[in-house]
């Protein structure tokens, strides 16, 4: 399964990292002649390929610390993607894929995404080096590319959490509650991410993998806020 996805991301992602001369770019940020650096993925994908997934690929998945980078799937439960790769086979790692809830055009303030902790590194296997704090710091981007727009994340916790947690809110409609919600996340989280001001209008991304402790609650979630 390993070998299939790393087979699909060659053919399909182009790494931006680099300029054309094999020299590495600012992690995420291309600069310009305007003041403000306008962040920019540092992968590109090529959709065109990707178009035999069918109505089940929603977009591309990229955490830049973590070089976690695959097809972003949905379907209209939660268990298809769990067992299944992108092409609907069979094959105990699954995929990563959204919650069958979420709106499919990333336009909910919780996305929440799913993918198995396994033990080669694979999927969400390397999700939990957040823990170590150094991770984030070498990049607090996750990416999510589409073939209309690409969206940046920025990530404000990583936790420990059970599966009846908050953190997989999905909420209708946005108030204060909302805010409050994403102030207690932030506090929640085991490393340390910064200062983040909140609002109602806010975007996020909580990605949610086994804990791999042994148990079939726990959890491991790392979450991030939009950044236009």
């Amino acid at each position: 399964s390993s070998r299939k996805y790393q087979a699909l991301a060659q053919e399909v992602v182009i790494d931006t990292h680099t300029d054309d001369e094999g020299v590495p770019k600012e992690s995420g940020v291309e600069k310009s002649a305007n003041p403000v650096n306008k962040r920019k993925p540092p992968i590109q994908v090529d959709f065109t390929k990707l178009g035999t997934l069918g109505n089940g690929l929603k977009g591309w998945l990229y955490l830049e610390a973590l070089d976690i980078s695959y097809p972003l799937m949905q379907s209209t439960d939660n268990d298809y993607y769990l067992h299944r790769t992108v092409n609907g086979d069979y094959d105990f790692a699954g995929s990563i894929f959204m919650d069958a809830e979420n709106n499919p055009d990333f336009t909910d303030s919780n996305t929440i995404i799913y993918g198995h902790n396994m033990a080669d590194g694979s999927m969400f296997g390397t999700l939990k080096n957040y823990s170590l704090n150094a991770a984030n710091q070498s990049s607090p981007y996750i990416w999510i590319l589409t073939e209309k727009q690409d969206y940046c994340y920025e990530i404000f916790s990583a936790q420990t959490a059970n599966t009846s947690s908050e953190c997989y809110t999905l909420f209708s409609e946005t108030d204060q509650s909302f805010i409050s919600f994403l102030e207690r996340m932030r506090r929640n989280s085991g490393i340390e991410t910064g200062s983040f001001t909140f609002t109602e209008k806010d975007k996020i991304l909580t990605l949610s993998t086994c804990n791999g402790d042994g148990t079939d609650t726990n959890r491991y979630v790392v979450q991030a806020l939009r950044r236009e």
